[in-house]
């Protein structure tokens, strides 16, 4: 028995040319729930900056994601591709972001705003960490059957024909059949 994701459109809306994804509604949504993250620490553990300083942590936030979760996709998946058309690297709506990237650049705009503000790098991550782990919940909720990864005949990974395995099926199985 193997669980089907939905097939959804990812195409929320289109007005002319312009497209809405699903995708980019639930970043927006996770970004927006970041921030009130973000402000609601920052009130509660009286620091390590002010709480007016909420709103240039979360862009530093997003900025260091956005560019570092292209520049690792560039970089870890598709190198040879960007480099015989490099033009393609902006072309952001083709798609490609990576997680790895994106939490590099996360930590290394949030290194850049502690410098910036002369704080504790430590006490800004624990609350940029959480505010993340929100974020990326809800973003990943926007890419049904879109982000399960590579296919894999692991008792773990995604078998062949999609879907996941439920983990009783799998202890069932012993874990070596490829379509539970």
């Amino acid at each position: 028995m193997a669980l089907t994701y939905p097939l959804i459109d990812p195409v929320l809306v289109r007005i002319g040319p312009l497209e809405v994804r699903w995708y980019g509604l639930m970043y927006l949504l996770g970004f927006a729930l970041g921030y009130l993250i973000i402000k609601s620490e920052l009130k509660r553990k009286q620091g390590p900056v002010p709480v007016a300083a909420a709103d240039d942590f979360l862009f530093y936030l997003i900025v260091g994601l956005l560019v570092g979760g292209r520049v690792g996709y560039v970089l870890f998946y598709n190198l040879k591709e960007y480099v015989l058309a490099p033009t393609e690297i902006i072309k952001i709506w083709h798609g490609g972001m990576s997680f790895h990237g994106g939490l590099i650049g996360m930590f290394v705009s949030g290194y850049v705003f502690a410098r910036k503000h002369n704080a504790q790098l430590l006490e800004l991550a624990d609350i940029g960490a959480l505010a993340a782990l929100v974020a990326i919940a809800v973003a990943r909720a926007g890419l049904p059957g879109r982000a399960a990864g590579r296919r894999a005949l692991l008792s773990h990974g995604t078998p062949p024909g999609g879907g996941i395995r439920p983990p009783l099926a799998t202890a069932r199985t012993g874990g070596d059949s490829p379509a539970v």
